[in-house]
């Protein structure tokens, strides 16, 4: 993966992470894959400076991954947040992260409460299918 787009990558780990701690969820690849398409988007319309300092996080967040997980770093969650969240502590980073997160849209993360209690509902849109769910006791 390329600096800039590691950099983008870092980026919406530490928004989805902030943003995952105000709604008790973990960070997961199904939380972060949507977003970042607009992060490197955003990020691809930097000055050129910003651009630079984006590309250098990306740098330091691949110079600690593994071999295994540059091309997709998402494969350990776990090893890329603790690495970002390292690397943020940096004030020239964390400046960096501000900046780039502010000219950004706030990530909300929505959770289907239903589904995580293990409900099911005779939804056709949940269900995935059109017939209606009859049970009979006898």
């Amino acid at each position: 993966m390329e600096p800039l787009a590691m950099g983008a990558v870092a980026i919406g780990v530490l928004m989805a992470k902030k943003s995952a701690e105000t709604t008790s969820e973990l960070l997961t690849k199904e939380v972060l894959e949507p977003m970042l398409p607009t992060i490197r988007t955003a990020v691809g319309t930097l000055t050129a400076p910003l651009r630079d300092r984006v590309a250098a996080l990306g740098d330091r967040v691949v110079a600690r991954l593994p071999a295994a997980s540059q091309e997709n770093p998402f494969n350990d969650l776990a090893l890329l947040e603790a690495i970002v969240v390292e690397e943020a502590a940096d004030p020239a980073m964390a400046a960096t992260v501000n900046e780039v997160a502010a000219s950004l849209p706030a990530i909300e993360i929505k959770i289907d409460q239903r589904k995580q209690q293990g409900n099911v509902f005779n939804d056709s849109a949940i269900a995935n299918f059109n017939a209606p769910i009859t049970q009979n006791f006898s």
